[in-house]
């Protein structure tokens, strides 16, 4: 199957498909042109509205359109990188979204494989997982946290703050080892017969069963934020989380005192997972390049997706599972030290930090906070 991204920029009442702009006039002219292509390409829309302004559209019925965030980065910073208007053109930023993200879409689909269904890039990477027995599985699910929301009324302004896409993808992918599936399960008892300090110095990779944690008095003040991380979301249910990998057990530790009852301990790591790491990095020069940030970092986040086995299943592969909790390391230390100075945040996790935006918020103070760790407002 042979996808084409088309661009409608309702804020311009404008679109672009096959190289050509139009003036939006109604969802049918669109239909129309889309018709005329269909028997080469199947045709994705990218557009610049929110999940929630786009459901009220209507069009989700009609189109096959992504909201504002499908690439991760939203359209509107996209544009922003690409936008070499002048008087004679000032719409030429349409030409080069469009040559950039059908650019994207086609190594996407010729190097890892695309499905054009879902309704984020991240999701829409093709990868063949290796499943784990049905015990592994719900302890994987149970720890598996992609997001953590620390608030849990709906905001609409918020700043994100993010890393750049290759480097993030780097710094994850070629920093976290992962292990083979093969595991045994140690009691508490075999915990301690280890030694006192074994949980913080072996580099074998464990999932631990918390009971319960205390958070330490001097990070009170932090406490709803630190506390976000207990629970994961299917769908609108709530879950306790009460199992982490290693990688957080031993950061949490910092804040919490922490309980424990039992651990599966993996035998041994996945040499092969660092030679099948495939960032798209032609040059030097990628690290500027919109295309190579967004293939990149799009791609990192794929590998913390869930999978999925059928239309009412889904599993949790170790390899998602530990790399979402490898990249939160940073990003809970840079959210606490965001809190700690009056930002309010509302969630981190997938390369970015959420924070709201109210009338108090300097963005030059928070610009001089996050780029000294590499971040940067998006």
């Amino acid at each position: 199957m042979i996808y084409k991204i088309g661009i409608i920029e309702f804020k311009t009442n404008k679109y672009i498909i096959n190289k050509k702009i139009f003036d939006f006039v109604d969802i049918n002219e669109i239909l129309e042109k889309q018709s005329k292509i269909n028997n080469k390409y199947t045709m994705i829309w990218f557009c610049d509205l929110s999940k929630e302004e786009l459901w009220r559209t209507g069009y989700l019925f009609k189109l096959n359109i992504k909201d504002k965030m499908f690439f991760s980065t939203p359209f509107e910073n996209i544009k922003n990188a690409l936008d070499t208007s002048n008087v004679e053109n000032q719409f030429i930023y349409l030409n080069n979204m469009d040559y950039s993200l059908n650019v994207i879409i086609n190594i996407i689909s010729k190097v890892y494989g695309f499905n054009g269904k879902e309704d984020t890039l991240s999701k829409s990477f093709v990868f063949e997982e290796n499943s784990v027995d049905n015990f592994l599985n719900d302890i994987l699910y149970r720890s598996h946290q992609e997001e953590v929301f620390c608030m849990r009324e709906e905001v609409n302004d918020l700043i994100t703050i993010k890393k750049n896409g290759l480097i993030y993808a780097e710094n994850t992918l070629e920093n976290i080892n992962i292990p083979k599936r093969k595991y045994v399960i140690l009691s508490k008892s075999d915990i301690k017969s280890k030694g006192d300090n074994w949980l913080f110095e072996t580099e074998q990779r464990y999932l631990i069963n918390i009971t319960s944690k205390k958070i330490k008095d001097k990070f009170i003040s932090i406490e709803s934020l630190l506390n976000s991380n207990d629970y994961i979301y299917d769908g609108v249910k709530r879950k306790e989380r009460n199992w982490l990998t290693d990688i957080e057990y031993k950061y949490l530790q910092q804040f919490f005192s922490i309980n424990y009852n039992s651990l599966v301990l993996f035998d041994s790591i996945d040499e092969n997972f660092k030679k099948s790491i495939n960032i798209i990095k032609p040059s030097n020069l990628s690290y500027f390049s919109t295309i190579f940030t967004i293939i990149a970092e799009n791609y990192t986040l794929a590998l913390q997706e869930q999978f999925k086995v059928n239309k009412t299943s889904k599993l949790v592969s170790i390899k998602s599972t530990f790399i979402s909790a490898f990249e939160k390391k940073q990003l809970i230390i840079l959210s606490c030290l965001l809190e700690s100075k009056g930002f309010k945040i509302y969630s981190y996790g997938r390369n970015s930090i959420k924070i709201v935006n109210n009338e108090n918020l300097d963005k030059d103070e928070l610009l001089n906070n996050v780029s000294k760790f590499g971040y940067y407002i998006f």
